[in-house]
């Protein structure tokens, strides 16, 4: 696990102004300026997600998002009216979430705590 956080944390560094300053943060990818393949295969998940959590989850139940990175399905689901927590195991991804966040004026809460220390009877719509 240590190998894998650092890598994020890396990758993080890496892109973090590119996710920054990016008009559309939640469809960022690497090739979002050429809107290549997998910018084109991100849209398409980020509304399939978008049209399940409209379908299924409680506009006034709080989220938790379990593995945020730097906050893609959280900002869309804030733009949705939700209440989303995120929590991420990368310190630079939850340092961008929140940046995000403040940049676009979205309510949400992010953390790299863990996840045990949470009541259980908190959250009933976890996203993973």
């Amino acid at each position: 696990m240590p190998d894998q956080v650092e890598y994020y944390n890396r990758f993080g560094e890496l892109y973090r102004e590119d996710i920054l300053t990016c008009p559309e943060p939640e469809f960022w990818t690497t090739d979002y300026k050429n809107r290549g393949r997998v910018y084109t295969e991100m849209v398409q998940r980020i509304r399939e997600q978008t049209r399940l959590v409209e379908e299924f989850f409680i506009i006034t139940a709080p989220v938790l998002d379990i593995g945020c990175g730097f906050g893609r399905q959280a900002i869309v689901l804030a733009r949705n009216g939700f209440t989303v927590i995120g929590f991420d195991t990368s310190k630079t991804f939850i340092e961008i979430a929140k940046e995000l966040f403040n940049r676009h004026n979205l309510p949400g809460k992010f953390s790299s705590s863990n996840l045990e220390n949470l009541p259980p009877d908190k959250f009933s719509q976890i996203i993973l």
